[in-house]
C-alpha cells in the first residue's frame, strides 16, 4: 500500500465501522451531511459497496464540487450556513436542508441511511428529517452532547473512532472487487520538512488532509537514509 493511502486509513476505518453499524447494503440510498474528511471518505466507501444513490450536502461549494468531479458521489448540493440560536428556527432550517437533498432524488419517503459528518446539531436534525420511516441515522460528527431531536421513527446510532478496524480497512482496500474513487484527492496540501510543521498544522482545521513529508536520517553517525525513503506525518 502506498504511504499516502496509509495516511487515509484512520478516516476510512471510522467509516467502515459506521457502515457496519448502519448495516449498509448495495442498492441503498444514502445522504451524507458534511463534506469534511469523514464525509468524503464516507461517500467513497458507500459508492464502493454499491449504494445506488449517494448524495452529499455541505456549506462549502468547493468540497461539494470535489466530490462530484472525482465521482465520490452521484449528486450534491450546497446549503447556507445556519447562525441562529432559536430552536424553532434551527428545526425549520434542518427541514430545508433535508428538503433540498430530497429534491435531487425521486425518493418519496426519504433516504435509507443518513450519515451526519458535520458535527452540528442542525445536521443531526436534518438527518432525522431526511431519513425514511424506519431508516437509519448514523452520527459521526458529534455536535453538542445535549441536542433536540425531531420525533420520527428512525434508528439513530452514534459512532466513535475504531482503531480495531484498521486491518479490516486494509483488507477492504486491497479487494479487487472494491472500486474506490481516487482517494489522493482528499490530500489537499503537502509540506516538506520539519521546518514547515507549524504551517501545516495551522491548515488542519480548515482543510481536508495535510501531509508533512520527511527524509529521515538513519544508521550510525546519523548518515542520510537511502535516497527516496520518506516518512509521512499527518
Amino acid at each position: 500500500m502506498p504511504l499516502e493511502m496509509g495516511t487515509l486509513l484512520e478516516p476510512l476505518s471510522v467509516i467502515l465501522y459506521a457502515t457496519e453499524r448502519a448495516k449498509l447494503q448495495p442498492e441503498t440510498s444514502v445522504l451524507i451531511l458534511g463534506a469534511d474528511i469523514l464525509g468524503l471518505s464516507c461517500a467513497a466507501v458507500c459508492m464502493a459497496v454499491g449504494a445506488k444513490r449517494v448524495i452529499i450536502a455541505d456549506v462549502r461549494k468547493d468540497r461539494m464540487m470535489l466530490a462530484l468531479d472525482h465521482r465520490f458521489v452521484t449528486d450534491g448540493t450546497t446549503v447556507p450556513m445556519f447562525d441562529g440560536a432559536d430552536i424553532k428556527e434551527q428545526l425549520h432550517y434542518a427541514r430545508k436542508i433535508a428538503g433540498r437533498a430530497l429534491q435531487l432524488t425521486n425518493l418519496s419517503d426519504g433516504f435509507d441511511v443518513v450519515f451526519e459528518c458535520g458535527g452540528t446539531d442542525v445536521y443531526t436534525q436534518a438527518a432525522v428529517y431526511a431519513s425514511r420511516i424506519g431508516g437509519k441515522v448514523v452520527i459521526l460528527g458529534h455536535g453538542d452532547r445535549t441536542q433536540t431531536i425531531p420525533d420520527r421513527e428512525v434508528d439513530i446510532s452514534g459512532t466513535f473512532g475504531r482503531a480495531s478496524s484498521y486491518q479490516t480497512t486494509i483488507d477492504f482496500i486491497a479487494r479487487p472487487s472494491v472500486k474506490l474513487p481516487d482517494l489522493r484527492q482528499l490530500i489537499t496540501h503537502r509540506f516538506e520538512g520539519l521546518a514547515n510543521v507549524s504551517s501545516a498544522f495551522k491548515m488542519v482545521p480548515t482543510e481536508l488532509k495535510v501531509l508533512i513529508t520527511l527524509a529521515p536520517k538513519g544508521g550510525k553517525g546519523g548518515r542520510q537514509a537511502k535516497k527516496g525513503k520518506k516518512v509521512l506525518l499527518f
